[in-house]
C-alpha cells in the first residue's frame, strides 16, 4: 500500500500525498508474498505474479523487493530472469529496488541485477531529503539512477523518510530502496503516457 500510494495516491483532494503520476494511471496490486513473510518471495510465486502482470498489459512493473545474487550479472538459465527478459520484448518496463544493505548485505541484488543486461529494466539506488546516498542504499555497476528512499537511519528523523499511504485510509513513514524504486516506476508511467517508447525510457531518465 505504501508502494502503491507513492506511484498513485489520489491527488487534489486536500488530504494525504500526492502519487507521482498525479492522475490517469491505474494500479494492479499483485501479492507475491505470504503474510507471514514480508521480504520472502518464493520464486514460483514471484513467476505467477510477473506472468499475470504480462497476461494484464501491463505497462509498467513495480518491484520493491529482492535478494542477494551471486554476481553482477544475472544467470540467463534463471526462471524468473527468463521470463522477464521476454516480457520485455514485449515493451514491458521493469523498475526494481537496487537493495539496502541492512537486507542483503554487500550482495548483488537479485532481481535488480538484471538492470545491467536490459535497456527496458531499471534498478534503483536510494537519497535522502537532502539529496545524499541514503546510508543503507546499495549502489552497484548496473545501479540506473537514484530517487528519494528516506535516511532517517542516520538522521534520526522520522520525517526524514517517505510518507505515504497504509492500509485502513491511514499515512505513514517507510524507509529504504523500496521506497525509491516506486517514484521511478512513476517516472516511468509518465513518460510512457507521452508517447516515449519503452526502450528508450531508460536512458531519458539516466
Amino acid at each position: 500500500t505504501h508502494v502503491a500510494g507513492i506511484i498513485g495516491a489520489t491527488t487534489d483532494n486536500g488530504i494525504g500525498v500526492a502519487g507521482i503520476t498525479w492522475t490517469g494511471v491505474k494500479i494492479l496490486p499483485v501479492k507475491a508474498s505470504p503474510n507471514s513473510g514480508i521480504g520472502t518471495f518464493p520464486q514460483d510465486a514471484l513467476i505467477r505474479a510477473v506472468q499475470y502482470c504480462i497476461d494484464q498489459k501491463s505497462n509498467v512493473v513495480n518491484m520493491s523487493l529482492g535478494g542477494p545474487a551471486a554476481s553482477d550479472i544475472p544467470d540467463m538459465t534463471d526462471p524468473l530472469t527468463q521470463l522477464i527478459l521476454n516480457a520485455t520484448q514485449q515493451g514491458i518496463v521493469f523498475v526494481a529496488a537496487a537493495g539496502n544493505w541492512f537486507v542483503e548485505g554487500n550482495f548483488p541484488v537479485y532481481p535488480a541485477h538484471i538492470a545491467s543486461i536490459s535497456d527496458y529494466f531499471l534498478a534503483v539506488a536510494a537519497v535522502g531529503p537532502r539529496r545524499e546516498h541514503a546510508a543503507y542504499s546499495q549502489a552497484r555497476p548496473y545501479t540506473t539512477v537514484a530517487a528519494p528512499g528516506g535516511n532517517s537511519m542516520v538522521t534520526g528523523i522520522e520525517t526524514d523518510d517517505i510518507l505515504s499511504t497504509l492500509p485502513g485510509g491511514n499515512y505513514g513513514y517507510a524507509m529504504g530502496t523500496s521506497m525509491s524504486a516506486p517514484h521511478v516506476s512513476g517516472a516511468v508511467a509518465i513518460l510512457l503516457s507521452q508517447g516515449v517508447k519503452p526502450g528508450d525510457v531508460k536512458k531519458l531518465l539516466q
